[in-house]
């Protein structure tokens, strides 16, 4: 049976930290750098560096107020810089879902525990 992956990816005032993660919940691989400069360039090269065919999607977590449908983080307070900026659109070739940190989180500990 083929393997099936998903890309995590959290976007925090402080690091930008990507991670690919088995559909059990094993981290894989991972890496993290500070954020800052053209994060949404840094965070598409990131991800791409972590790309495989049995990638099926990347779930990306930011702090503040989200459009899940669009995509697009309304306002982070933390990160001005990706105020409007539509993170579903990244051309990666695998659906891209968009989530406020928070709620993040919280599904992650449903799924796997705190």
């Amino acid at each position: 049976m083929k393997k099936r992956y998903a890309i995590g990816v959290d976007i925090g005032g402080t690091n930008l930290r990507v991670a690919l993660v088995s559909h059990q919940g094993e981290v894989v691989r991972k890496t993290s750098e500070p954020s800052g400069g053209d994060i949404r360039a840094r965070m598409k090269d990131l991800i791409s560096s972590f790309m495989t065919d049995e990638v099926e999607g990347v779930g990306i977590g930011v702090a503040g107020f989200i459009d899940r449908n669009e995509g697009k983080v309304i306002t982070s307070h933390n990160l001005q810089v990706l105020d409007g900026t539509n993170l579903g659109e990244l051309g990666l070739g695998v659906p891209v879902y968009i989530e406020n940190d928070a709620n993040a989180a919280a599904l992650g500990e449903n799924w796997l525990g705190a």
